[in-house]
C-alpha cells in the first residue's frame, strides 16, 4: 500500500488460525509506535482474514481511517502469506461483514 500520504493507520493480527496460535504480527512497516501501542492495548476495529474457500486464517484489529487502508491487513499480509481474498470487519451490530 505504498505510497500513502493520508492519516496514520496500523493493524495487528491477534490470532493466527493457520498455525492455531496467538499472533502479534503488525503492519505496515511505517506504522508509528503510538499506533502499535494502542493496538497492543486492545484498541481498534476487529477484522478477520479469509481465503477463497472461506477458511478463517487470522483475526486482528485495525486502527485508522475508514478508507482504502482498511484493506492493509489483507494486502500486506493475508494475500501474500495465505492467499486470503477477503477481509471482514465487525459492524455495529456485532456481525462480520466483507468490505
Amino acid at each position: 500500500m505504498f505510497p500513502y500520504d493520508g492519516e496514520p493507520y496500523g493493524w495487528m493480527l491477534t490470532f493466527d488460525h493457520f498455525d492455531n496460535k496467538p499472533s502479534s504480527v503488525a503492519g505496515p512497516n511505517a506504522m508509528s509506535d503510538e499506533i502499535l501501542a494502542r493496538l497492543k492495548a486492545g484498541e481498534g476495529k476487529e477484522f478477520r482474514l479469509l481465503d477463497d474457500d472461506n477458511n478463517l486464517m487470522a483475526e486482528g484489529r485495525y486502527l485508522g481511517p475508514d478508507d482504502e487502508t482498511e484493506f492493509g491487513p489483507l494486502d500486506d499480509y493475508g494475500l501474500p502469506n495465505w492467499g486470503c481474498t477477503m477481509i471482514q470487519y465487525r459492524n455495529k451490530e456485532g456481525m462480520f461483514e466483507t468490505i
